[in-house]
């Protein structure tokens, strides 16, 4: 992996440098983590302190800095891990978030003190998943985590919101240089502060009519502000000014259109209401600091209110306070007192007026939170409201189908919930089909007893809502999609029908319930990419529904893998997904689909894992039995050996390792014909970083040693550096190979060290001085010559 994300020597390092200056704090110090394996932020900026796992640094020492490789990074040269820890398996994602849990202790150490953005990442990127997973955050803990998010899907949104973090989504109808080219001018303006004043404010001396739009809305920013105006009283050259100051041309209040009366849209989120906003904040403010307007302030103010009517006094006030970052937590309430005289008609939107955060007390009044979780009738009779007049608010029902009371509600109140929604026109059940979906599986196994009629009568309209969805994310090719189906509605609504008592019991071929099998069907014939996720979520149960239901099976399922589409790609990712070992008919029918992938360049790292148990699997049984039991030969998985990349090849010899430690299994005879009838002595296979996997699987064979020993030299080059753990002397040290074997651990060191001793492995000369005091070995001029190497 480390040869293939290799760059090239003229890398375009634009964006890397960006980034780093992005990251500088105030006195001038890189703090950047990131999850890359290359080097090439390094490059970006050399001298710059950079760490790995497990040696990371303190986030709350006064000292912390650099560069930071949270899951690891590659050595100088890219020809392998350049840190003990290398992030790349779930098996890896789970020990640094999880179970062992470092990763995790790193970035709450990291939140505690910085606020943290995440670029380049996507709410459902496993390692987002991971890291959120472990830091069990909520809404309310948002205001440290912001992610850019590319569009404006409302999914993608409300992912990161569940997940504690505040999406910041820019457009990206024309590609993701814009947000380079923003991205570029904060960097600017961050690596020289006074530079940039200086340019802006020289800029602006020669007077508004002079200046573009956007540079008349800078001055005006750094106008409003305590510094800005301490910069322009100290400026060389000073802004041009009348006695009586027109607030729209020279502060370019109005955005730089002349004064003029506003539209009337002044919906929440308006443009007329932010430019009402904008300005009273600034005549209020310039205001009460004496200034006299060649116009009747007064009036403006009161006709700019009826505009803005949520403007405070108190928000004008702070017009000039510092825009510099302030890390606060913000609280959430969600006491619905304040709506419990409101008509059921006009509950939503006297919730959307008080649901605007208080940005000064630092409060975020959520109502309609509170009424969902305490008064869900009258909810409930709010949202039904408002759908008589067309509109189905997605927040707000997200908000009642989320509230933790709707896993317990009693059957009449969810009767009349499933009620509401299957009569919702199907565009609108389309555009709060995530929730509902996650409602339904919130509901679990009432579903199927007392509540069946709630998802018979569901199910149809949503089926039918589900094409009409506007769903604008697309799949990430080096993504798996299995994550995306386990945040769709068609993966939710596949997962949910496994749970169906109905599937549950059934004989070994006597089928499914053909009502059962029709619900599957029908999310198998949804367009594009929810049938992806329908078949992903049956891929991971594929052994049990071939196991019950052959016929059903081959018919819908097995002809998708072999198929080399997106069809394919996501039915293989459910399969691997499971990782569970196929029955030897099922094994059949999979073959050619798992061959074809093993050699395929477009697999994914994660992949490798499973596919090489797969593959081993069936190479292990017994190729003499009646009928045989090997269903891959050896010459099949040795060709395969020689088209795959050393990452498959690395996974077949993990597992090789592992399953052969049992003395009695059945996997430890097969250890050695396995190197000399499969393992290929072909210069594809002979790198160092297999060198150095067979050598590490030769040390772990115990009593096997002199036979692997044999069977591994003729495919050995030298290997380069790293440690192989097994050569570690330890407190058990009679167990080690070097004392038991001497002469053979001889043999294995002269093919694998190479002439340059300083390319040796780690402590390499503690097992040369043991074979120097072996009868077996001391002798030998090969142990003579390389201790010359070692000490020349």
């Amino acid at each position: 992996m480390a040869r293939a994300i290799k760059p090239a020597d003229d890398a375009d390092l634009i964006a890397h440098k960006t980034l780093i200056e992005l990251s500088r704090g105030r006195d001038g110090t890189v703090r950047l983590v990131t999850t890359n394996f290359d080097l090439l932020f390094e490059a970006g900026a050399p001298g710059i302190a950079c760490s790995g796992p497990p040696l990371l640094p303190d986030p709350r020492s006064a000292g912390f800095n650099g560069i930071v490789h949270l899951h690891g990074r590659v050595d100088s040269d890219y020809s392998g891990p350049g840190d003990e820890e290398f992030i790349v398996s779930s098996a890896d994602f789970g020990r640094a978030y999880l179970s062992d849990g470092w990763a995790t202790r790193f970035m709450q150490s990291l939140m505690a003190r910085f606020q943290i953005v995440f670029i380049g990442y996507g709410a459902d990127d496993p390692p987002i998943q991971y890291l959120l997973e472990a830091l069990n955050l909520n809404a309310g803990n948002r205001s440290r985590l912001f992610a850019l998010q590319p569009g404006s899907n409302a999914d993608d949104a409300a992912l990161w919101e569940h997940r504690g973090v505040r999406a910041i989504p820019f457009d990206n109808s024309q590609g993701f240089d814009p947000l380079w080219d923003s991205l570029a001018a904060w960097a600017e303006r961050a690596r020289d502060v006074d530079g940039w004043y200086a340019k802006l404010l020289d800029t602006a001396s020669a007077g508004p009519a002079a200046l573009d739009p956007h540079v008349r809305g800078q001055v005006a920013h750094v106008l409003s502000t305590r510094e800005g105006a301490r910069r322009v009283s100290v400026a060389e050259k000073p802004l041009q000014a009348n006695p009586a100051i027109d607030p729209y041309e020279s502060l370019a209040l109005d955005f730089d259109t002349p004064p003029q009366p506003l539209e009337d849209d002044s919906a929440p989120g308006g443009k007329a209401r932010k430019e009402a906003h904008y300005r009273l904040d600034r005549l209020h403010w310039l205001t009460s600091q004496g200034l006299v307007f060649s116009f009747d302030v007064k009036s403006e103010m009161s006709a700019l209110r009826s505009v803005a009517k949520d403007w405070s006094e108190r928000s004008g006030a702070e017009a000039a306070a510092s825009h510099a970052p302030v890390v606060r937590s913000i609280d959430k309430a969600a006491d619905p007192r304040v709506l419990d005289q409101v008509p059921i008609g006009e509950i939503l939107e006297r919730a959307r007026q008080a649901g605007q955060a208080d940005f000064f007390d630092f409060v975020e009044h959520r109502p309609f939170d509170g009424l969902a979780e305490e008064k869900p009738a009258r909810a409930l009779a709010a949202l039904r409201a408002a759908a008589r007049k067309g509109d189905v608010p997605v927040s707000f029902w997200s908000t009642f189908l989320h509230a933790e009371k709707r896993k317990t509600d009693p059957a009449r109140l969810v009767r009349a919930i499933g009620g509401r929604l299957a009569s919702l026109p199907p565009v609108a059940l389309s555009s709060i089909a995530y929730p509902v979906a996650e409602w339904l599986q919130g509901l679990d196994e009432r579903l199927f007893g007392e509540l069946a009629p709630v998802f018979d009568r569901l199910w149809d309209p949503l089926i039918a809502a589900l094409p009409l969805r506007g769903d604008d994310r697309k799949h990430r090719v080096d993504s798996s999609w299995a994550n995306d189906a386990l945040n769709a509605p068609v993966g939710k609504l596949a997962s949910l029908l496994m749970n169906d008592p109905a599937s549950k019991g059934c004989a070994l071929g006597q089928g499914f319930p053909e009502a059962w099998t029709n619900r599957h069907e029908q999310l198998l014939a949804l367009p594009g990419d929810m049938r992806r996720h329908a078949l992903v979520m049956l891929g991971f149960q594929i052994t049990w529904l071939f196991a019950i239901a052959p016929e059903w099976t081959t018919a819908h399922l097995l002809p998708v893998t072999n198929e080399e589409g997106d069809d394919g790609d996501a039915l293989w990712d459910g399969i691997l997904w499971a990782a569970r070992a196929p029955s030897r008919a099922l094994y059949e029918h999979l073959k050619p689909g798992l061959l074809c992938r093993a050699m395929s360049p477009m697999r994914r790292r994660a992949e490798a894992n499973v596919i090489g148990g797969f593959l081993l699997i069936g190479w292990g049984g017994d190729p003499d039995a009646d009928p045989p039991e090997q269903l891959v030969s050896s010459a099949e998985l040795r060709q395969i050996l020689v088209e795959c990349d050393d990452d498959l090849r690395g996974q077949i010899l993990w597992h090789l390792e592992r399953w052969s430690e049992d003395l009695e299994g059945k996997w430890r005879p097969r250890l050695v014909p396995f190197l000399t009838d499969v393992w290929p002595n072909h210069r594809a296979v002979r790198t160092p970083e297999m060198s150095a996997r067979l050598v590490d699987l030769t040390l772990a064979s115990a009593d096997l040693f002199p036979q692997v020993v044999q069977a591994i030299l003729p495919r050995l080059v030298p290997v380069r550096g790293g440690m192989l753990r097994g050569f570690m002397l330890s407190s058990e040290a009679e167990n080690h190979p070097a004392l038991i074997y001497p002469a053979a651990v001889l043999d294995l060191l002269w093919a694998m060290l190479a002439e340059d001793a300083t390319l040796w492995p780690y402590k390499i000369e503690e097992v040369l001085d043991v074979l120097a005091n072996a009868p077996e070995t001391q002798g030998d001029p090969r142990l003579s010559e390389l201790r010359r190497r070692r000490a020349g």
